[in-house]
């Protein structure tokens, strides 16, 4: 089992806020643009956490662990949508239309849908501490992981935009111990002292 961050955008989690859309988590789309990227890697069994930058701190929205991978045509068919929409001209009103949508529907171009075994509700106001984020590291394979750069308390939002950035096992442990505090309205300082 790996756990990737997916980068999630300020308008589009703006926009979900908006249309009342906290969850479950219960798809993530994967497509060709740096908006949406590819799934590549990621299987049945993974851990997903879709997060946001917003004033260069990170917020965590969702944990969702994938049940499967499927084709993303099929997934909206399955669910009454045409798999030709043009997706970056119309997400916007199809939600607003039919805003408990909310981010089942891809917000561009998506050739893939990793469906949730489970799934968190969704929050957008949760940040990861900087005394977290500071361990944090990521890479491709076991033993490549690399830290983020942070420059004076700081995180630049284009260090995990474009993919699914794998987190290193220590990392994950890290994440998985600040989702025990998610569903309080804050975190509990207490377990600060875990890091």
């Amino acid at each position: 089992m790996n756990s990737y961050f997916v980068y999630w955008s300020t308008d589009w989690c703006r926009l979900l806020e908006k249309v009342g859309d906290f969850g479950p988590i219960s798809v993530v789309f994967g497509g060709p643009h740096v908006s949406l990227p590819t799934l590549g890697k990621i299987r049945a069994g993974d851990i997903i956490y879709p997060i946001s930058i917003k004033n260069n701190k990170l917020y965590l929205i969702a944990r969702m662990e994938v049940g499967e991978i499927v084709d993303a045509s099929k997934y909206l068919n399955e669910h009454g949508f045409s798999s030709d929409e043009m997706w970056d001209s119309s997400y916007t009103r199809i939600i607003q239309d039919n805003p408990s949508l909310g981010h089942r529907i891809p917000k561009t171009c998506a050739d893939q849908a990793a469906i949730a075994k489970s799934g968190t509700r969704m929050r957008f106001d949760f940040e990861v501490p900087m005394l977290v984020l500071e361990k944090l590291s990521f890479g491709p394979t076991k033993g490549k992981e690399k830290m983020l750069t942070i420059t004076n308390g700081k995180l630049p939002s284009f260090q995990l935009q474009g993919h699914f950035r794998r987190l290193s096992l220590e990392s994950n442990n890290l994440v998985e111990t600040l989702m025990s505090s998610f569903n309080n309205d804050v975190l509990n300082t207490n377990q600060l002292n875990l890091f």
